[in-house]
């Protein structure tokens, strides 16, 4: 891209900037596709005169939310992921799990720290499905098996697996 483009859309970025402060009276137009949008608000393609004060109200798009699927909790099913739970703890992925109160908690080997993201979140929810009641996934606090701290927290309505 060259300079004259660059410098055009740095001086809409500020003047929108501006305008969404309060601080500057300009006319917001077109917004061309390559601009920056936070997920969510969509870019109309609409003139509108801003006064002194007023502040630019972004269309907001909602996301659409996927039904959350049941989990088939079968014997068969639950065979089959307490055999995998089994495996992650020989090889020092898991070190132990445990539910008191309806807590569930797991503890975590050093093994689990050098997986990649995904595949800590994929197995991490074979124990949260596991232990869940009903059809759904239990939350889980994940706790490290060397300190004894709590490192993270998988829950699927809460996003997933955060390690903090």
């Amino acid at each position: 891209m060259d300079g004259d483009g660059q410098m055009g859309r740095l001086w809409t970025v500020v003047l929108l900037v501006l305008a969404l402060m309060g601080c500057a009276r300009s006319t917001v137009t077109d917004l061309d596709s390559n601009s920056i949008q936070p997920d969510g608000i969509q870019a109309t393609q609409q003139t509108q005169q801003l006064q002194p004060g007023q502040q630019l109200q972004p269309e907001v798009k909602q996301p659409d939310l996927a039904p959350v699927a049941k989990i088939d909790k079968s014997s068969r099913m639950q065979a089959n992921r307490e055999k995998l739970l089994k495996k992650l703890v020989e090889m020092n992925v898991f070190q132990k799990t445990e539910t008191t109160g309806g807590v569930h908690r797991l503890w975590v080997g050093t093994k689990f720290r050098a997986l990649e993201p995904a595949l800590k979140e994929v197995y991490v929810s074979v124990y949260a499905q596991y232990a869940g009641e009903e059809n759904v996934a239990a939350p889980v606090l994940i706790y490290d098996g060397k300190t004894q701290s709590e490192i993270g927290r998988y829950s699927v309505s809460d996003g997933g697996l955060k390690i903090f």
